[in-house]
């Protein structure tokens, strides 16, 4: 069994921003530390389905390589984080395995290890890129 990836996408309140934008903060110390969680990235959201400069500030997400199922499942089941998340006012978590993909995050190529999986169901494509300032109108 070999790695596997998971995204994770938290929407609270809207009275609950501040909140949501301190945790980004606290929440990189917890997820550095947890046990078999090989590469995280916590991540802002857009608007619905618009790409421009607006961020939803209450909703946020987490995408995670996991070593493998075991602490996956470790991780839902016991962390806190975990917990906070079941309690948001909506949550939404899949479980992912890599029919392909290139590139690198800051370096790290994260779906390197990732069990294979199969374009028969559905299929989930990540894009991430960071947007200058000075591309945002084209962009948008």
């Amino acid at each position: 069994m070999g790695r596997i990836a998971s995204f994770h996408l938290i929407d609270e309140p809207a009275w609950k921003t501040p909140i949501v934008l301190s945790r980004l903060g606290t929440d990189r110390l917890r997820l550095a530390r947890i046990h078999g969680l090989a590469f995280w990235r916590l991540l802002g959201t857009g608007r619905g389905d618009d790409t421009g400069r607006g961020a939803d500030l209450s909703r946020s997400a987490l995408f995670a390589v996991w070593d493998d199922e075991h602490h996956l499942d470790a991780f839902l089941a016991g962390n806190s984080l975990a917990r906070r998340w079941r309690r948001a006012e909506q949550s939404w978590h899949v479980r992912l395995r890599s029919i392909g993909g290139h590139g690198t995050w800051k370096g790290v190529d994260p779906l390197a290890g990732l069990d294979a999986g199969s374009g028969d169901g559905p299929v989930a494509i990540i894009t991430r890129a960071n947007v200058r300032r000075r591309s945002w109108r084209a962009f948008g």
